[in-house]
């Protein structure tokens, strides 16, 4: 008995394919046979479609897996390219505030970091920092007192102007809403 030339093929599912023809494992009865082509490798894909809706679109479970990956691939890197979009953009906003002049108020001192803005608003309206009192409530408090509709004094307008900066660097960061 000899067993004849051994045949290679170009994939386990093209090894399955012939098996399943030559055994009659496929049931032409369930369905009509159809023929499409892998999305990963776009090799010819035989099969039967026992019911309606019932697509195969990888010809194995590694062609499958392969595009799964590189999907995952695809979405890490777009979400790595979207967070360092928004990293240089963060970063040329706050080189924008802290350059002099680069804001709303020509020469009006600018607040620079979160920290300085956040004391800003504090002590214009003379509240401690103290976790009692939150950022909104004091930011309120100080806009009442140094707004210009209400508080006439000679540097009100340049003072509100300060108290504006910081509460936009806050807002611009997420911390005054």
């Amino acid at each position: 008995m000899s067993a004849g030339p051994r045949v290679r093929y170009c994939s386990a599912a093209c090894r399955q394919r012939v098996y399943r023809e030559r055994n009659g494992l496929y049931s032409w009865t369930a369905g009509e046979q159809r023929s499409t082509l892998c999305r990963q490798c776009t090799g010819r894909i035989e099969w039967v479609a026992a019911r309606e809706g019932h697509w195969k679109e990888y010809c194995s479970a590694a062609c499958k897996q392969r595009a799964y990956r590189e999907r995952r691939r695809e979405e890490a890197e777009q979400a790595r390219r979207f967070h360092e979009e928004q990293r240089r953009r963060r970063e040329h906003e706050e080189q924008a505030r802290s350059r002099p002049g680069g804001g709303s108020g020509a020469g009006a001192p600018r607040s620079a970091t979160s920290a300085e803005a956040r004391a800003v608003v504090f002590t214009l309206a003379k509240l401690r920092d103290d976790g009692t009192t939150t950022l909104k409530k004091a930011y309120r408090a100080a806009a009442k007192k140094w707004h210009p509709d209400v508080n006439h004094s000679p540097g009100a307008n340049e003072t509100f102007k300060r108290l504006e900066e910081a509460a936009a660097l806050l807002r611009n960061l997420g911390l005054l809403i």
